[in-house]
């Protein structure tokens, strides 16, 4: 779910797995899914009259609700079936669990350490049903709780490495994350595919995989005297996926096609006329500007679009897709991608796949829901502090 974020003080650190035989399926991603039925929509947008009026709010410069001495940052999120909030805090080693009513802290699960129940470098969060609460810890694993008791879950440990704040969902029997596999080198970048990943105690089954993505391996910010940085290009493509109850959904991280599986099954593909945009550097430098005065807080040193830019460089293209989102009734929020200064525009699918509408311009794209007609979206203060915010949806 990824932006390029160039910023000194919080550089995007990426760990890789090298290619396994282990986790590569026979047929081809083409074959895999040449028999789901398509959803096409082929015709214009239809705007959908919605309003979003704000609940609650948690986060940002003023509130002392989730005091730490880490930045409160609400990445990853998700809600039981009670309509309890948790948001992992991983810098903190713990979750909160707020209300869902009215965004309250109601306690933490969690603390600093290597025992049962205690995190270390917490990266990914999934909270399954009413009964698993489920981190993905970088230097130890799967640690987890059984809810609403939290009492401590054990897993067995999977090989796997996970990369980034990304999504966790959890399987009967496994998991499903996001992997980074490096490819190879060429000059002075290196070369890497993104996957998602299904894992299970007796397969590894990459359910999609990406095109081919360069890093720069060399790159310097003489502003702020760092060089020599690993550091993902403007534009860099990721492969957004989004989960709630059964139903999984995976978009290209090039074309707008969203893959719908239910109990862990394809069932539709969901599509538009909408492309990839051609990406040039103009669009890359207002990018890189948006994204930096976003993160500018994080230690006071910013580096000057037109630096990071000639730097880093920037993809091809900018992929159709950024984010999904699934919905409490299998409906499908889809987030198209965009040039950070640009207005959001959201579409709008139904539990079968139909195209419902495309929301006004600049309408809060959820990472979770709390009811179809509440959701929970991450934003920032005027001071550019994090925030989670709860919005009531008024069709």
């Amino acid at each position: 779910m990824g932006r390029t974020r160039i910023v000194i003080g919080s550089l995007l650190i990426i760990a890789v797995t090298a290619a396994s035989p282990a986790s590569a399926k026979s047929s081809s991603q083409e074959d895999q899914y040449a028999s789901v039925p398509i959803v096409q929509d082929s015709g214009g947008d239809r705007t959908l009259q919605w309003q979003f009026e704000q609940q609650w709010g948690v986060g940002g410069a003023a509130d002392t609700l989730v005091v730490s001495s880490y930045p409160f940052h609400p990445a990853w999120v998700d809600v039981d079936e009670s309509g309890r909030v948790y948001v992992l805090q991983g810098r903190d080693s713990r979750v909160l669990v707020l209300s869902g009513q009215d965004g309250s802290l109601i306690g933490t699960v969690g603390r600093p350490g290597q025992g049962p129940g205690e995190i270390q470098n917490g990266v990914a969060m999934d909270v399954s049903g009413d009964s698993l609460l489920v981190v993905y810890d970088m230097s130890r694993g799967f640690v987890g709780w059984r809810l609403p008791t939290m009492n401590t879950h054990s897993f067995a440990q999977a090989a796997v490495m996970m990369i980034r704040a990304n999504n966790l969902m959890a399987v009967d029997g496994g998991f499903v994350y996001s992997e980074v596999e490096f490819v190879g080198s060429n000059a002075n970048r290196d070369v890497i595919k993104h996957h998602v990943i299904w894992w299970t105690d007796l397969e590894t089954r990459r359910m999609m995989s990406g095109q081919e993505v360069s890093l720069s391996t060399t790159a310097d910010f003489p502003s702020c005297g760092m060089f020599g940085l690993t550091m993902e290009r403007v534009f860099a493509p990721s492969i957004p996926w989004h989960d709630r109850g059964n139903r999984l959904a995976i978009a290209s991280d090039l074309e707008y096609v969203v893959y719908v599986f239910d109990d862990m099954q394809p069932t539709m593909q969901i599509r538009r006329s909408i492309g990839p945009r051609q990406a040039d550097r103009q669009m890359a430098l207002r990018e890189a500007e948006g994204l930096m005065e976003r993160s500018s807080n994080t230690r006071g040193c910013v580096v000057p679009a037109e630096e990071a830019v000639r730097a880093l460089g920037f993809e091809e293209y900018l992929q159709a897709v950024a984010k999904v989102a699934v919905g409490p009734d299998g409906g499908i929020w889809v987030l198209r991608g965009r040039v950070a200064d640009e207005p959001s525009l959201i579409d709008v699918f139904g539990s079968d796949g139909h195209y419902i509408g495309t929301l006004p311009p600049g309408s809060p794209f959820p990472i979770a829901f709390l009811s179809s007609d509440r959701i929970l979206v991450a934003a920032f203060d005027e001071l550019d502090a994090r925030t989670l915010t709860a919005y009531d949806v008024r069709r």
